[in-house]
């Protein structure tokens, strides 16, 4: 099997379990309201995001998103669609 397919196999089962595993996290969290793990879950992904943006040197890219006012509307609209979904989803 080569190498990008190992990947592929890899990243699909990594988000398979990961589904798996959500339904019963959200029952453990029921507890909690939704709008608090709505809350971390988009300051935690902004954070990750940012470190990674970082780390694998993409902040040149992002400066460009940032000035860019198309790009940063489509990134915007795509920012509330994801809150809507997570929302929903919770």
């Amino acid at each position: 099997m080569q190498t990008s397919s190992r990947s592929g196999v890899f990243y699909a089962l990594s988000a398979f379990i990961l589904w798996a595993i959500t339904p019963i996290y959200f029952k453990e969290m029921s507890f909690l309201p939704a709008t608090e793990i709505l809350s971390h879950r988009i300051i935690w992904s902004c954070l990750i995001v940012l470190v990674l943006i970082l780390i694998l040197g993409y902040g040149k890219a992002l400066k460009t998103v940032i000035q860019s006012p198309k790009a940063l509307m489509a990134m915007t609209v795509s920012t509330v669609l994801i809150a809507i979904n997570w929302g929903t989803f919770i």
